[in-house]
């Protein structure tokens, strides 16, 4: 019996386990670089959001805030912008066409569902050009636009709203008196900032894409 089994071990594929073996290796080492990749972008695009934050002086406009007289006020009505509007775009909109992207099959759907949402959250902001600054209001879309790709991976990687609301409220904290003056800041600056987070967002969206399809092939 003990030659019989040397005889036949002879017979099996040692090459073939050895290689494939080492096929598999090659290939978890890859996504798991992928991987690195899409969260080292992803922190990127975060640490684009916090400098966005403080060129954006809004930890000056917290503080008029805290120290106006209209408090209350420009609080509730921040929080009240955010919740509204986040509701309707990461939350309506954002569901919509990734629920229209399953029905159809494509490819891609969380990308193309971040990416049409914030395109509509950026097309929201048209209605300041009544009594606002037209160049200021177009720089605010543009600007709306990139926020909100980024503020979809916050929606996805958290499962809720909570955080977007929260960074939605802090950008919308004013004070009363420029609340209703859209101004037109130094737009090679923003640009500067914003086309980054755009971009470094859309990329950890298509990461995410990308995982999920190959979650579906295993």
């Amino acid at each position: 019996m003990q030659k019989l089994g040397q005889k036949n071990s002879r017979f099996l594929p040692q090459g073939g386990i050895k290689r494939g073996a080492q096929a598999h290796f090659l290939q978890a080492r890859a996504e798991q670089q992928k991987l690195i990749f899409y969260v080292q972008t992803g922190m990127l695009a975060l640490i684009m959001v916090i400098v966005a934050i403080l060129v954006g002086n809004v930890p000056k406009n917290i503080l008029q805030v805290v120290y106006s007289h209209y408090f209350l006020i420009s609080t509730i009505g921040a929080l009240a912008s955010a919740i509204l509007e986040e509701s309707v775009t990461r939350g309506l909109f954002l569901s919509g066409f990734i629920n229209l992207g399953m029905y159809e099959g494509s490819s891609y759907k969380l990308t193309k569902a971040a990416v049409y949402s914030s395109f509509l959250f950026g097309i929201l902001h048209i209605f300041n050009l009544v009594g606002g600054n037209p160049q200021a209001v177009f720089q605010q879309i543009l600007y709306t636009f990139s926020l909100g790709t980024f503020l979809v991976i916050l929606r996805i990687t958290t499962n809720g709203l909570g955080l977007p609301i929260l960074l939605h409220f802090l950008f919308d904290l004013v004070p009363l008196k420029n609340s209703t003056n859209v101004e037109s800041n130094n737009r090679g600056v923003m640009l500067l900032i914003f086309t980054p987070i755009l971009i470094l967002s859309i990329f950890y969206l298509i990461g995410v894409d990308r995982q999920l399809s190959n979650n579906k092939v295993d």
